[in-house]
């Protein structure tokens, strides 16, 4: 053992084999300055040694950003490994009547970053160590972030009391944390089925379509009864009115959570502002009732409205919460965004005189992931002689026209102005247009219809082959033009 520096033996001279095992250490050490970085998503590995004496120490560092230009001038890429992750995320009903048999409904998501094909999705019913029911469906195609929900055959209980219902999906390198679900299904001799009207034609079976055009909520500006919507005044109480519907066969008692949105194709989860709480007590079967709140809006003008209904024998799904299709599979939940614009003709106007009304609304990636959205208009009513023009902010539509995957139908794309015009007699799609994780940007509209006539249109936001979220206008000429104001629903 040495004590001192002083006894410590003297060094012998550096042989040249040595020295040059020593220069190619130091060269190496050089190397690593280079910067390794990865495009899109996940982690990239950069050394970044600002001295030699970093890059002796080994110093790294873990980050994740753009793509950083090598020093010939191209793009070193780590992408990032296939990470599999399929959660069964809910499995419905929770409560059936013994006399009703009820379809069997999982919810599957995607929470890897891998597409994955040809996925088993199966369900079991059993009670007392007894299976009663086991099925199984096959998902074709699930995208990363996509949520996909199955429709099983219909369960026929015969006793009443609690049974197990287990959903599961299964693929490899899964983790398997999360793709079980098992939940406690209650048969009871009678039970309520609160509902609300997703579309005037809805009658409360799940999934609906369109959903996003409700007539039982709306808003008055005062608290006079009126079954028109208007549009909220800024600053004042306004009333927000939901109509509730019971189609089971016992009463039920429960509460309406109201919400508003600004105008949007579609929203993410959570995005929305709570209004307040309606209660209501033993709405009987068939009974249709109103409730109301009151809301002091922010602002005047359009906005979505949103409401959940709840109750003890006839819960909300909590389990869809963020699910873009929550409110198509679930009738306690409903969305109004449907504007009316007054339509009546001007004195002396001349018989073709054109009403022209412009508008911007969100387009909404929902999901955490870059995706293609698809911006879809049906004409429905809106007549052959009038235009729908769309206009996306430049960079988007810069993006969409560059994008190799782009499509479009029944659509003219006015360069100079980069006006997208709605050509089809029945509906137009702008395809594939790419967005970015959790992007949103607004689009204008621009219609011009005749005076004096009554009509609508939609608009539908589509990802994935699904409808996520929609936007209806109707033109309507008002009984009373002094106090009619335009409207929204979603």
């Amino acid at each position: 053992m040495w004590h001192s520096l002083h006894d410590r033996p003297t060094p012998k001279a550096v042989s040249v084999p040595l020295m040059f095992g020593t220069f190619v250490i130091f060269l190496c050490l050089l190397l690593l300055s280079v910067h390794f970085t990865s495009i899109g998503q996940g982690a990239f590995l950069a050394v970044e040694p600002d001295s030699l004496l970093a890059a002796s120490s080994r110093i790294f560092t873990l980050s994740s950003g753009p793509a950083a230009t090598t020093p010939t001038g191209g793009q070193a890429t780590i992408p990032p490994p296939p990470f599999h992750d399929l959660a069964l995320a809910d499995v419905a009903p929770r409560i059936i009547d013994i006399k009703q048999p009820a379809h069997i409904l999982p919810a599957v998501q995607n929470k890897g970053n891998t597409s994955e094909v040809n996925v088993q999705v199966t369900a079991v019913i059993s009670r007392n160590g007894v299976v009663l029911y086991e099925q199984a469906q096959m998902i074709k195609t699930i995208a990363p972030g996509q949520w996909v929900h199955l429709t099983f055959p219909q369960f026929a209980p015969t006793e009443l009391g609690e049974y197990l219902i287990r959903a599961e999906v299964v693929i490899a390198d899964d983790r398997l944390s999360n793709n079980q679900t098992t939940r406690i299904l209650r048969v009871v001799d009678g039970k309520p089925d609160v509902w609300t009207k997703d579309n005037p034609e809805d009658n409360g079976d799940v999934p609906s379509n369109p959903w996003f055009w409700s007539p039982d909520l709306w808003v008055r500006n005062k608290d006079d009864g009126g079954l028109i919507h208007q549009d909220p005044i800024a600053g004042v109480p306004n009333t927000v009115y939901v109509r509730l519907r019971n189609r089971g066969d016992s009463p039920a008692d429960g509460t309406v959570d109201v919400y508003w949105h600004a105008p949007a194709l579609a929203t993410h989860c959570n995005d929305w502002a709570y209004i307040d709480t309606a209660s209501f007590l033993n709405l009987e079967p068939d009974e249709v009732r109103v409730v109301k709140v009151t809301w002091i809006p922010p602002y005047t003008g359009h906005t979505c409205l949103f409401d959940v209904v709840d109750s003890p024998l006839d819960p909300y799904d909590r389990a869809l919460e963020c699910s873009p299709e929550r409110v198509p599979w679930d009738n306690n939940v409903e969305q109004r965004n449907l504007q009316v614009i007054a339509n009546s003709r001007p004195a002396g106007s001349a018989v073709d005189a054109a009403a022209v009304y412009a508008t911007e609304v969100e387009l909404v990636n929902v999901y955490s992931h870059d995706k293609n959205v698809d911006l879809v208009v049906k004409r429905m009513t809106f007549p052959l002689s009038g235009t729908v023009d769309i206009q996306l902010p430049d960079y988007l539509f810069d993006r969409w026209m560059a994008h190799p995957e782009r499509w479009d139908e029944g659509v003219q794309i006015l360069t100079p102005t980069q006006t997208i015009r709605v050509t089809g007699a029945i509906s137009a799609t702008i395809g594939a247009i790419p967005m970015q994780a959790n992007e949103l940007a607004m689009v204008s509209l621009r219609f011009d219809g005749p005076v004096g006539k009554e009509y609508e249109v939609a608009l539908e936001e589509w990802i994935h082959g699904v409808a996520v979220g929609g936007i209806g206008f109707q033109w309507i000429i008002p009984e009373d033009r002094t106090r009619w104001l335009p409207l929204i629903a979603r």
